[in-house]
């Protein structure tokens, strides 16, 4: 082949793009891109248009409000058990709370009062560039500054726009803690007010109100939202639109928890048992099938230590109602107490299935007590929480930063000034495992290896086969591992203990690779291997797949396995 064809070959010819086929390119582009934004304009007018009176009209054409009532008027005995406090805050309307009270106390037979107004915390503005929209924990926090540990239950009410900064939602009308202080904005109800909408705007702008008023009320007593349509603690609430259709109800079920919460609140958390004994021994005479009585009844058994009359009444309360979730969570705190674990482990895994916000309301108990000086009665409601919510460690805050959520660092802080007091009394208990493992935990974050193991190990003391001393013996086990780097020998041991006490994959996977870490730092690189695959396995098996610390682990210890074996 001579160099001309050569040189031809390798010639690369271009394609050659006609005008036309540019034009139609951009011609599709165009129409493309105009398409997109035109859909965007049409969802933009959509959504400004949305609410305005003839959209509403339709919305709620031939849709009928339950009737409005005048509620009853409760005795003033009858509300002595406990008070609720409507806060205005920032000048909100003092004529809306009046007119709320009556129905707030036949709802939940508490005395209901109108407090002194409070300002909007300066910090509480979440645009600083409009200064349209407040933080709600803000508010929350300004209304426990002045008046908790009055009462639990403190109800902020405002006109203003709120928002949480820890909410997905952009515009909200209520935020709260479960079991805690709770704060409602009407801003998003004004619309009933001020425009006309073929109906009486001014009873939709107070029907609202109070339906959201009362949901929050129930949150602050325990109450979880609810799957009951008929309900006014439903949960699927979209619009404000939807909250003026609720009934001013609650289920059967929500009105025993609600009388649980009454009489736990007044009689056990006002350290009044034996009141309780008889007040419930004269319910159940009158009336033997009221489960919440013998739940009551179980419960002050328990506080009394007879393990045996307890035991007896919330078998035969949860026989009455099996939904019963502080009967299941007693229940739980009975067997355990009889070194029975396996089926505490089963009462209290039911209860939070049932309620899985009372942990949150043991935990408000706890404070409450904590802040009046009564530590010893504050230990056990924070054990009733970690039992409640099986090692949810949010519910007691140990460390906090500038970047978290004003609460946080609020009881963050108050533990800490409480905390030597609460220590000083835990070994008047017998039952406070839980506790102290969370304060094990507490000093492990504070690197006090001494005092973390030292608490780990009173924590097992208390229940030895409990499986939150599983945890403990994990901890342990970490601690001389990998923090300390010595008794390799004791670590083993205790890491052992951890898996077999521990249930579930998530407790499980950490405990098989704790064992097979302390095996690496102890040289038996065979045994390290073989529970270091255990652990990755458990941790894939919980859809834990890129678990770096696990994988970490192994390949540290086959590297060194497949060394050793070269020699």
């Amino acid at each position: 082949m001579d160099n001309e064809t050569e040189k031809n070959n390798l010639i690369v010819t271009e394609t050659v793009v006609s005008k036309k086929s540019v034009y139609k390119i951009a011609k599709i582009f165009i129409l493309a891109v105009s398409g997109f934004f035109l859909f965007l304009i049409f969802i933009g007018i959509f959504w400004g248009f949305k609410n305005l009176p003839i959209f509403y009209i339709l919305k709620n054409f031939g849709r009928t409000l339950p009737p409005m009532y005048t509620p009853e008027k409760i005795p003033d005995e009858v509300l002595s058990k406990g008070h609720i406090y409507l806060v205005p805050v920032s000048n909100a309307d003092k004529d809306l709370m009046r007119d709320m009270v009556p129905f707030i106390e036949e709802r939940f037979l508490y005395k209901t009062e109108i407090k002194e107004d409070i300002k909007i915390p300066e910090p509480a503005f979440s645009k600083e560039w409009a200064k349209v929209q407040y933080y709600a924990e803000m508010i929350t926090l300004a209304l426990k500054e002045k008046y908790f540990p009055e009462t639990i239950h403190i109800i902020g009410i405002t006109d203003k726009d709120i928002n949480s900064r820890n909410s997905t939602w952009r515009y909200s009308w209520s935020w709260g803690e479960f079991g805690g202080v709770q704060v409602v904005s009407t801003y998003r109800f004004s619309d009933c007010r001020d425009n006309v909408y073929g109906r009486n705007s001014q009873e939709l702008y107070f029907r609202q109100s109070l339906v959201a008023t009362l949901k929050k009320i129930g949150n602050s007593m325990g109450l979880p939202n609810s799957d009951d349509k008929k309900s006014f603690m439903y949960n699927v609430t979209t619009s404000p639109s939807d909250l003026e259709t609720k009934n001013l109800e609650l289920s059967e079920s929500e009105k025993r928890m609600l009388y649980i919460y009454r009489d736990y609140e007044f009689y056990i958390i006002g350290n009044r048992i034996d009141e309780l004994v008889v007040e419930a021994s004269k319910k159940i005479a009158e009336n033997p099938g009221d489960a919440a009585a013998r739940t009551l009844l179980g419960i002050a058994f328990v506080k009394k230590s007879q393990l045996e009359k307890a035991e007896k009444e919330l078998t035969y309360a949860l026989k009455l109602e099996k939904d019963n979730a502080c009967a299941h969570l007693w229940l739980g705190t009975v067997y355990e107490m009889q070194n029975n674990y396996k089926q505490a482990f089963k009462e209290f895994r039911t209860a939070r299935k049932q309620n899985n916000v009372l942990r949150y309301v043991f935990f408000h108990f706890g404070f409450y007590l904590q802040e009046k000086g009564e530590y010893d009665r504050a230990l056990e409601e924070y054990e009733n929480a970690f039992s409640a919510g099986w090692w949810y460690f949010d519910i007691l805050p140990t460390t906090s930063s500038e970047n978290d959520y004003p609460e946080k660092v609020y009881y963050t802080e108050k533990f800490k000034s409480a905390l030597p007091e609460l220590e000083k009394r835990i070994s008047n208990h017998k039952n406070l495992g839980s506790i102290c493992g969370w304060l094990g935990r507490y000093y492990y974050e504070q690197k006090n290896y001494e005092k973390s193991l030292e608490m780990f190990k009173e924590s097992i003391k208390m229940a030895p086969k409990s499986y939150g001393a599983g945890y403990s013996h994990n901890m342990i086990a970490w601690i001389y591992t990998e923090d300390l780097n010595c008794n390799f020998d004791e670590a083993i041991e205790h890491a052992k203990k951890a898996v077999e006490l521990v249930k579930g994959l998530n407790y499980k996977a950490p405990s098989m690779d704790t064992l097979g870490w302390a095996y690496y730092k102890k040289g038996d690189y065979q045994n390290a291997v073989k529970y270091l695959k255990k652990a990755v396995l458990l941790s894939v098996l919980n859809f834990d797949f890129f678990n770096r610390e696990h994988w970490y682990h192994l390949k540290m210890a086959k590297e060194k396995l497949n060394a050793g074996n070269q020699k």
